[in-house]
């Protein structure tokens, strides 16, 4: 991502690119890391990127392990319903991951719409570690995204909240005086 936030004197926090990344960028800030210094010291093991698409509905990055010769992780994030139907694990509070079956997928779809149901828009984020080199693969396996983006391991769901942008009252009160009712302004959920 090439998101970032500024900080004004009067202690305003202002976003520049993507509301979602920059609103993941916060959430790193409020936890404690540099957002910065994390993008810095991963730019040097990106190994392909493919950006969001409205169509996949989410995006991806692939990383080299430093720590590990040949292996690469799959970092994804997107709608919190497409990325978990395309993880077989969920992670658990210890690290350990168990396996996405129906009843689980279920229950965390549960849990995704019910944070829609609070008006949050909800970002599933997942991994997948796999091998850079893999006997029979295609020489043009990383060109497509879908080769990558299954098998995931999901281990946050992140409910945003989207603020009203300052038009939305009106542009609904212009629509309500031609006869018109507004159910839902925006979202997936």
């Amino acid at each position: 991502s090439k998101a970032f936030l500024v900080d004004e004197d009067s202690g305003v926090t202002n976003f520049v690119g993507s509301r979602t990344e920059c609103a993941l960028l916060v959430m790193m800030r409020k936890m404690g890391h540099d957002y910065t210094q994390v993008r810095e010291r991963m730019m040097e093991h990106q190994f392909k990127l493919y950006g969001f698409s409205s169509a996949r509905k989410m995006s991806s990055v692939i990383l080299r392990d430093p720590s590990r010769p040949g292996v690469l992780r799959v970092f994804n994030k997107g709608a919190a319903d497409w990325v978990l139907r395309k993880s077989v694990a969920l992670m658990n509070e210890d690290g350990s991951s168990s396996p996405m079956d129906p009843a689980r997928l279920e229950a965390m779809l549960g849990v995704v719409t019910e944070m829609a149901k609070r008006g949050l828009r909800c970002i599933c984020l997942a991994y997948r570690e796999m091998e850079e080199q893999e006997a029979g693969r295609r020489d043009d396996f990383f060109e497509d995204p879908e080769n990558v983006d299954r098998d995931l391991t999901a281990y946050a769901i992140v409910g945003i909240k989207d603020p009203v942008r300052a038009e939305v009252p009106g542009a609904v009160a212009t629509c309500q005086r031609a006869g018109i009712t507004v159910r839902m302004v925006t979202g997936d959920n």
